[in-house]
């Protein structure tokens, strides 16, 4: 565990190292989603979103369990969360969610901040 927090970036700390055994399940097993934090910069990203919320998201993009815009002192953000669990049903990565929710496409994204917020086990 020393080893690997001499790498992280400040503000990460690794909380325990455990070794998988045998009958253990690989942690792709385990994840069944994940948080994401996207802070919108224009006011045409954040009308966007607002369209998206109001007019079915969950349709647009099935994979998406969760999807809110939030306004706050450092700005307006959208949050959303995506399955990563491929027995459960279509899986997606935020460029996509943007890309469908927000019609921006991929090279548009480069300078957002896009942050995981928690990755969510079983």
């Amino acid at each position: 565990a020393t080893l690997i927090a001499g790498k992280l970036p400040a503000g990460i700390s690794v909380l325990e190292v455990r070794e998988l055994g045998p009958a253990d399940r690989s942690l792709s097993k385990v994840v069944k989603s994940a948080r994401y934090a996207v802070r919108l910069d224009s006011e045409e990203q954040i009308g966007r979103a607002g369209e998206a919320l109001a007019n079915g998201w969950r349709e647009a993009v099935p994979a998406l369990r969760a999807f809110s815009l939030e306004a706050g002192p450092d700005g307006t953000h959208l949050r959303f969360e995506v399955n990563l669990d491929q027995s459960a049903g279509e899986t997606t990565t935020p460029k996509k969610v943007l890309e469908r929710l927000l019609s921006m496409p991929p090279e548009a994204q480069a300078g957002m901040s896009v942050t995981r917020e928690a990755t969510v086990l079983e």
